[in-house]
């Protein structure tokens, strides 16, 4: 079957919210790559995405349960059986 990560969205992205997506990966894949790619094929990369290519301050990224800032950012690589889980912060009173 080949090796696959698993990709949660939590956060309001268009129709992609609120779902889990089985990615195929087919080499070795670092967490930004896949987020742009899958971003852009949903339709939701700008909402996702600066300008500059990094992840919007207001979304959190996390590879099984730790957030990509406290490793090797959007190079983190991504591994057979990975789960990535996109959030956004609620803010509020």
């Amino acid at each position: 079957m080949g090796a696959r990560a698993h990709l949660k969205i939590y956060a309001a992205l268009g129709e992609a919210g609120g779902k889990v997506y089985d990615i195929p990966l087919s080499r070795p894949a670092e967490v930004g790559e896949l987020l742009e790619a899958f971003a852009r094929q949903a339709g939701f990369h700008s909402q996702l995405f600066e300008p500059s290519g990094e992840i919007k301050r207001s979304f959190v990224v996390l590879v099984n349960g730790t957030s990509i800032y406290h490793r090797q950012g959007l190079k983190t690589p991504i591994q057979d059986g990975d789960e990535i889980a996109v959030l956004s912060f609620v803010t509020g009173g």
